[in-house]
């Protein structure tokens, strides 16, 4: 798991960084519009790859964005 992208979603998500896991659900209160727009460019800085924001929307929890990110980079 890439701890640096953990730690930035930790500052994202407002969360202290010991709580968040692949199990780490998020919800329309902890993942907003500006939430996921910080997330794709997360994404974007750390793997050097894009995913979709309509996806991205659909998410549960942390694994699910780590799972979208194996997918756009062909894992």
């Amino acid at each position: 798991m890439n701890e640096a992208f953990l730690e930035e979603m930790a500052e994202i998500l407002e969360e202290d960084i010991g709580n968040i896991t692949p199990d780490y659900s998020l919800s329309k209160e902890n993942f907003d519009s500006l939430a996921i727009v910080a997330t794709l460019a997360l994404i974007d800085d750390i793997f050097e790859v894009t995913v979709s924001g309509k996806e991205l929307r659909k998410v549960k929890d942390i694994g699910s964005i780590l799972r979208l990110v194996e997918k756009a980079m062909g894992k």
